[in-house]
């Protein structure tokens, strides 16, 4: 996919050269002297698709809070952006928000060490792995904000990252969600609907940039009309779709529109704004002994409000908590156990048949550590006693 880049040579304001090029592989960054005072090449990317390339003098030493403020200018945002937005360091393997006194630079030419310190990746993995620099939305945004912003071009960004999302059915939306968003991912990727051009087999065929991958169907172009009689009768994902696109199409009238309906059906899930890692789960009655249960991979998602656990492979969401549902308690790695885990420990009630009992979850990870510091000790309202060592981790 072709991916626009911009070029800049230290401040945003001097001349760009804006490109379009398949930037399939690109030094994310890159210097051009061993020594943190020289210029820096460094690529900073949104969730549009954009890059934006900056020549930094003593580029090694720019912190998180000078690229947030040169974004700004670049973008020409206004000043709410900069509450929503923030600087990050991702990759497959690792997501971290930055804090206006990170070197990116330096945290780059760390990254294989965070990798062994807050990952189970092989080595392999970790030499193959890469951070690059996002502009994102910022962890800490509240939402009760968010639902108040009616500038297009925040309302834009937030869209994208949230698209992502959708897609890579990290929310654990039901089917008939996916759907709705559909129609409007629709109207977005194809106009407003027309019943002559926008048949099931058509939006069969460019399903993967509306629909998470396991409700897309693949199908031949080369399809027969007598064969595609017969198979719109099974295209029930996708004539649900269509329904939704014609209904979209009656009632917006513009892209900014559709940013907006499809953010603030995603508003109303406690799940978005999530900061999600891999880690893996046992679960058992409290007073009930869970040595031995067997452990399940799941995609562990933090946000302001709560803890959501979600099914990798079926992308369903398993459980949800709010803080004020809550206790938690944080145990370190066993240093006497090379192959021990931080562990989380999520205790709440729940209701069974007509009892109410007490549960007890334990979450695996290395990343526990940091999140932690991002959500439970920074970002929520919880006030739980905890080691003061944990800012050392990050």
């Amino acid at each position: 996919m072709a991916t626009a880049m911009h070029r800049y040579h230290l401040q945003p304001t001097s001349t760009d050269d804006s490109i379009a090029s398949n930037f399939t592989n690109p030094m994310r960054m890159t210097s051009t002297s061993s020594s943190l005072n020289r210029p820096v090449e460094m690529c900073i990317f949104l969730r549009t698709g954009n890059v934006y390339e900056f020549t930094l003098d003593n580029g090694g030493m720019v912190t998180a809070s000078s690229l947030q403020e040169m974004m700004l200018e670049t973008l020409e945002m206004t000043e709410e952006a900069d509450d929503v937005f923030y600087i990050w360091l991702t990759s497959p393997l690792l997501k971290l928000q930055l804090k206006p006194n990170h070197v990116p630079l330096k945290l780059c030419r760390q990254w294989h060490d965070l990798l062994e310190k807050f990952t189970n990746a092989t080595n392999e993995q970790i030499a193959a792995d890469e951070p690059c620099v996002f502009f994102q939305r910022n962890a800490f945004y509240p939402k009760h904000k968010e639902l108040q912003i009616t500038d297009e071009k925040i309302l834009r960004l937030l869209f994208c990252e949230a698209k992502e999302h959708v897609l890579d059915g990290v929310y654990g939306c039901e089917n008939d969600e996916y759907e709705y968003l559909a129609g409007i991912l629709a109207f977005i990727e194809h106009g407003k609907y027309d019943s002559k051009k926008h048949t099931p087999i058509f939006l069969s065929l460019s399903s993967e940039t509306i629909l998470p991958s396991r409700l897309c169907r693949r199908r031949s172009q080369k399809t027969s009309q007598r064969a595609s009689q017969k198979l719109s009768k099974s295209f029930e994902v996708e004539n649900r779709v269509l329904s939704h696109w014609k209904q979209v199409s009656s009632i917006v009238k513009c892209k900014a529109d559709c940013h907006k309906n499809f953010l603030e059906f995603l508003w109303k899930m406690p799940i978005y704004g999530s900061v999600f890692f891999t880690g893996e789960i046992e679960q058992a009655n409290a007073g009930k002994s869970i040595v031995g249960n067997n452990l399940k991979l799941v995609y562990i998602g933090i946000n302001r409000d709560g803890v959501y656990i979600m099914d990798l492979r079926k992308q369903e969401l398993l459980l949800g908590l709010l803080y004020d549902d809550l206790s938690w308690e944080y145990t370190d790695q066993n240093p006497n156990d090379e192959k021990s885990l931080p562990c989380l420990w999520l205790e709440f009630d729940a209701t069974e048949g007509s009892k109410k009992v007490s549960k007890l979850l334990r979450i695996y990870s290395k990343q526990v550590s940091i999140n932690i510091i991002l959500f439970f000790l920074n970002g929520s309202s919880l006030k739980v006693k905890v080691n003061p060592s944990f800012e050392h981790h990050y």
